[in-house]
């Protein structure tokens, strides 16, 4: 009976060690989704300004006007998915360039925040922080854009 009660501790504690060992960390998934959305969001940005460039950037730009980029000129449509997928996307023109925001579109935080200044990096990033951001545009897009 020892023998059975022995083998069964074995089992559970070498299936725990297994199980967490594959089990996907909530963590490590958002690194891997919003390192890709960051990644896209860079790439969508040099994008729109070669695609403005010359003529500017509208004065009225919008998150219609960044969608409608996204379905009809961005050429990496799996990466358009995963920005419109399950974010609240803002989008307003900003001095010669523009800003676009995505916010978590069931809890309203705001995740990121680009305004197409580097082209190497989203500009503000707030999924990997504790505190909740409101979705709602920054004020001193400047500091983030020495």
């Amino acid at each position: 009976m020892e023998k059975i009660q022995g083998i069964f501790i074995v089992l559970f504690f070498v299936s725990d060690c297994c199980w967490i060992k594959t089990c996907p960390d909530s963590n490590m998934t958002d690194v891997s989704k919003y390192s890709r959305v960051e990644i896209v969001l860079s790439d969508v940005s040099k994008k729109i300004t070669g695609f403005y460039y010359g003529q500017g950037i509208p004065e009225n730009f919008n998150e219609m006007d960044f969608i409608d980029f996204l379905n009809n000129n961005y050429p990496d449509k799996s990466g358009a998915e995963l920005i419109k997928k399950g974010h609240k996307i803002k989008a307003r023109a900003l001095g010669k360039g523009y800003s676009v925001m995505l916010c978590d579109e069931k809890t309203d935080k705001k995740l990121l925040e680009d305004f197409n200044c580097t082209l190497s990096k989203v500009d503000v990033r707030y999924w990997d922080k504790e505190e909740f951001q409101k979705c709602a545009f920054e004020e001193n897009s400047e500091k983030y854009c020495r």
